[in-house]
This record gives C-alpha cells, sequence and structure tokens, in this order.
C-alpha cells in the first residue's frame, strides 16, 4: 500500500485530496449555484411578472385532479378551426327562454281605465242632457273610472258590470242589455283609455323610463326600448334585462340588434331594465411600454362590440421587443364546457358548466397573426405574454453580479461600525 494512501478504517481506501482539489473550483462551485438558483426560478427567486411559458403547460398536465392546486385548467392552442368554433358560438340565438310568439289580449284586466259614451236615439231619455242641443239624438260620456279588485266597473243604471277578462265589445254589449228597457233605443261604446294590466315597464339607463301598454298587435323588444327614448350609453355597454315569471334573462344591445329573431315579442308584466356595464380586459407579463413616466394600466375598455385578439394586443401596446416571448401569448377565459367538448378537449375531470380555459397564440409563426384577428375577446378576458427564456438568464446574471458589491457592502459597514 502506498503511503501516500493510508487504509481507510473500514478497510477501503481514503483519498487525500492533493492541492489541486483541496476546495472547489470557481468554475464548478459557479455552475452548481446557477443550477440551484434557476432550478428555483419559477418558485420566485428571480423577479417575474407571471410565469414562464414552460410552467403555464406543465400546470395545465399536473393541476388536474391535485389537491394541492386552487384550479385545474385546459390549454388550447390556437388554431382556425379553434377560432371559426369559437367565433360561430358568439353572438347566437339570446333570450332562449322568452321566445315565442307572445300571448297579447285585448281583454279588460283590473287597475284598467276604460272611458264610456252612451248614445240614445232621440232627445227624452234616459240621458238627456239640460243643455240646449238642436241634435235630434242625445249622448253622455261618463266620467273614466278604473276596473276594481272584484273585476267591476259601475255604470248608472245598470249596476255593477263584470269586465275584467272580457272584451270591451262585450262589455258595450251588456251594458246595453241592462239599459234597453230604460233608455231610447241605447247604444254603448266603451274603449280603454289606459291599459295597466296589459303592459310592460322599461327603467334603467334609458332616457325616459316608462311604463307601456301592449296593444293588440304586440310590442317587440326594440320598439318598446324606442319608446322609453333609447339607451343612454353605447349599444356595446348597453345590458338588456327581461324579467319574466320570475326568470331573468340578459345580452348585450348590440348582440339583440344583429340578429332581427333577437328582438323578442314583450308579454304583459314583462320588466326590461337597461343597465351600463363597461366592458374591459386585462393585459400582463410583456405587454407595453417598457418605461412609463407614471403607473401603467393594465385594464383596458372595450371601444367596439367585436374586439379581436389582436385589437387586444394593440391596445395593450404590444408585445415588449426586448422581452416577450412571441410563442407564448396566453389568453385565460372561463370556457363553456359544451364548446370545449365540441373542440375535442378532454373536460371530464373538470367539473360544472365553465371550465378554467387558458388559448395560447404562437405570434413566432406568421399566419399566428391572422388567427389573433379573428379571434373574438369577451368581457374580462386576461391576457398574459410570457417572458423569452434569455430574459430570466440576464436577471440571473445581473444577480449574479450584484452578490460581490452586497458583500463588499456589507463588510464596509461592518468595518466601520466596530
Amino acid at each position: 500500500m502506498n503511503k501516500s494512501t493510508p487504509a481507510n478504517p473500514k478497510g477501503g481506501l481514503r483519498i487525500t485530496p492533493s492541492s489541486n482539489c483541496a476546495r472547489p473550483r470557481p468554475v464548478l462551485a459557479g455552475l452548481a449555484f446557477v443550477s440551484v438558483l434557476l432550478g428555483g426560478c419559477a418558485g420566485g427567486v428571480l423577479p417575474s411578472s407571471g410565469p414562464p411559458s414552460a410552467r403555464v403547460f406543465k400546470e395545465s398536465v399536473d393541476t388536474v385532479g391535485n389537491p394541492n392546486s386552487t384550479v385545474g385548467y385546459v390549454v388550447v392552442n390556437l388554431r382556425p378551426e379553434v377560432v371559426t368554433h369559437l367565433n360561430s358560438e358568439d353572438g347566437g340565438r339570446l333570450f332562449s327562454n322568452m321566445r315565442g310568439r307572445a300571448k297579447t289580449s285585448v281583454a279588460l284586466g283590473i287597475g284598467d281605465v276604460v272611458s264610456i259614451t252612451i248614445y240614445e236615439a232621440q232627445r227624452g231619455g234616459l240621458f238627456t242632457s239640460t243643455e240646449g242641443n238642436a241634435a235630434p239624438g242625445n249622448a253622455v260620456e261618463l266620467p273614466r273610472q278604473q276596473v276594481d279588485l272584484a273585476g267591476n266597473i259601475t255604470v248608472p243604471y245598470a249596476g255593477a258590470i263584470k269586465a275584467a277578462g272580457r272584451s270591451p265589445q262585450d262589455v258595450q254589449l251588456e251594458i246595453k242589455s241592462k239599459l234597453s228597457g230604460r233608455a231610447i233605443d241605447p247604444q254603448v261604446l266603451v274603449s280603454v283609455a289606459d291599459r295597466i294590466s296589459n303592459s310592460i315597464s322599461v327603467l334603467g339607463e334609458v332616457n325616459t323610463p316608462a311604463r307601456i301598454p301592449i296593444e293588440p298587435g304586440g310590442i317587440q323588444l326594440l320598439p318598446a326600448l324606442a319608446r322609453a327614448g333609447g339607451t343612454k350609453a353605447p349599444a356595446f355597454e348597453s345590458i338588456i334585462s327581461i324579467q319574466r315569471d320570475g326568470k331573468i334573462d340578459s345580452a348585450l344591445l348590440v348582440a339583440v340588434n344583429e340578429r332581427p329573431d333577437n328582438n323578442i315579442q314583450l308579454r304583459p308584466g314583462d320588466v326590461v331594465t337597461v343597465t351600463r356595464r363597461p366592458r374591459y380586459f386585462l393585459a400582463f407579463g410583456a405587454t407595453g411600454q417598457t418605461t412609463t413616466l407614471g403607473p401603467l394600466d393594465r385594464r383596458f375598455p372595450f371601444d367596439s362590440y367585436r374586439m379581436s385578439l389582436g385589437d387586444a394586443l394593440a391596445k395593450a401596446g404590444g408585445l415588449q421587443d426586448d422581452r416577450a416571448q412571441a410563442a407564448a401569448v396566453f389568453l385565460y377565459r372561463f370556457e363553456s364546457r359544451q364548446a370545449l367538448e365540441r373542440m375535442g378537449v378532454d373536460v371530464s375531470l373538470h367539473p360544472g358548466p365553465l371550465v378554467p380555459t387558458v388559448y395560447r397564440a404562437d405570434l413566432e409563426d406568421p399566419s399566428g397573426y391572422f388567427l389573433i384577428s379573428d379571434f373574438i375577446m369577451r368581457d374580462r378576458d386576461m391576457i398574459y405574454v410570457s417572458n423569452a427564456p434569455s430574459v430570466d438568464f440576464l436577471k440571473f446574471i445581473t444577480l449574479i453580479r450584484s452578490v460581490p458589491q452586497t458583500v463588499s457592502d456589507y463588510r464596509v459597514a461592518a468595518e466601520a461600525r466596530f
């Protein structure tokens, strides 16, 4: 046994380090440090405005069914068929539970105001006026009256007449029948002065909130809004809500304008409420200007109804040329389960009608710009553009360079103190 290699007490050889390897080489130490830091970049070691693109794809698989995850989501790459399918989903038939021909009625109801005029064939009858009149006949207009809670109206010499649920013509005939033995060949005209029971209400952000009577021919949604003076806000910010039979259905006014079949017939008792709700999207990550004199607002309002992803990126300032990974443009939204299933996405591990979804656009591919110009944004969508991997590397180099200076500053401060 060589003296330079003394025996190991356990029977093996004990290697005595030479002077060249008495301590780790600087290069090896640096590489070890790099591997530790870069391995923890996703964990927040380096500053970042969001996750790297690799983690977005990784978490979409790892988080599904993972009890340690808060939200499991799916990632869908933008392809022509995906964009076509999503656009066909948007702007479809609205108010699906409120369609069908409205059951308009000419029947009187409780609260309706009626006007009654009685004519007699000649003067000197039951309703002869005391005023001088050369006309051979006689006519009297009774004061207007409402149909009471019992559904009745009252006519002098005829008594209580059932009006609710009957047409004005039916009421006329009954009044005439009851007056025939007392008036001279009576003729009766009953007209509706104000329809209360057969009306709709239009409220909210309209210029003239109103209760609008429904005529026998019915009334549609857009004419009802016109009768209320129109909306105060632009059509792409006006939410139209219809309350009927304890249910509420809502849609954007501009979506109603685009398809005639969405201009549904209203029914008696409907309440139409107009609410202004500005739509907006959020933009995070490597978008916008690299420098700004003040805080950069990353909440952007829609300025039109159909804003594409390309419009939204342009409105947010585009991609930062020195930071963005053009192949990692992500859009976050809650997508309907049925839409994803029709696109062939496996959503079996995602309960509920809405599935957290991330759409990914690759703008390194020249055709990607055509896709984002057709991909329609929705209210509260979130755009995130990931940093390029080289950006994290440069951050790391900057951090390494700052370590010696930081150590030196601590040493100088310590020496000054003691």
